[in-house]
């Protein structure tokens, strides 16, 4: 992942490091623990899978 990807995500990340963080923090919050029914293990070996969608028209 890029600096520019983390950047277009449209949430202020100035880095790859600030979009990790928050990251993180999301899915180690109360919230998604509730949901998943546990706090989830996030370490350097932990698959991400994003996704980018790009406007090709409007109808």
């Amino acid at each position: 992942m890029s600096a520019t990807y983390a950047h277009a995500e449209g949430r202020g990340y100035s880095d790859v490091a600030a979009w990790r963080i928050a990251h993180e923090d999301l899915f180690r919050s109360d919230c998604v623990a509730k949901v998943l029914g546990y706090v989830p293990e996030i370490n350097d070996d932990t698959p991400v899978v994003t996704q980018r969608f790009r406007l090709v028209g409007r109808p």
